[in-house]
């Protein structure tokens, strides 16, 4: 039962660092070149990756009303776009994604994870 928290905390740490580097990433596009912000695009996904894989870990303790899993695949979807926007280094687009969708799907993510997430880890 140790492990489901340890990877709850990490998952609300990682899920704080994502959401940081999602907005770093949109704000640093308008300032630098798309290939300059290879770098942070491929952490934020790896980042995601990880809290996808970590969801599936978990979810048998949150409660059924959750929508993380939901906004995970959809997260996974926009995500997928963002890449296809760097592979074309096409910085218009990844604005453009980031900012209609990667962003406001991002949050609601996150205060999907607060309100399942957090409770069992301050329990």
């Amino acid at each position: 039962m140790e492990k489901y928290w340890d990877v709850m905390r990490g998952m609300i740490g990682l899920s704080i660092t994502c959401g940081e580097a999602i907005e770093l990433l949109y704000e640093r596009l308008y300032q630098s070149q798309i290939h300059e912000m290879a770098y942070l695009m491929a952490d934020i996904t790896d980042a995601c990756n990880q809290l996808e894989q970590s969801i599936g870990v978990v979810s048998p303790f949150l409660l059924s009303d959750n929508r993380l899993e939901e906004l995970t695949k959809v997260r996974a979807e926009i995500l997928e776009k963002l890449v296809v926007a760097f592979e074309r280094k096409d910085q218009v687009l990844a604005i453009q994604v980031l900012s209609s969708q990667m962003i406001p799907l991002q949050n609601q993510w996150q205060e999907e994870m607060t309100r399942n997430v957090v409770p069992h880890v301050l329990s």
